[in-house]
């Protein structure tokens, strides 16, 4: 594992313009792998690689009778 990578939760806040309950929200729902930093156990890590998969863009299912725009 390349350390040099991860990014704290602030920081990645700051990166994509998020709320803190919007980040979590999205992290756990893009099943993005957390780290707990070994220095201060509380401190939460994220891979900056993994930025990217925070903010895809995703279809909307479409319900029957929405007409096509």
């Amino acid at each position: 594992m390349d350390t040099t990578s991860l990014i704290t939760y602030r920081q990645a806040r700051q990166a994509l313009g998020l709320s803190p309950r919007v980040l979590n929200w999205r992290v756990a729902r893009a099943d993005v792998q957390v780290y707990v930093d070994g220095r201060d156990r509380r401190r939460r890590l994220l891979d900056a690689r993994d930025l990217p998969k925070l903010v895809l863009i995703e279809p909307v299912a479409k319900r029957r009778g929405d007409s096509a725009d």
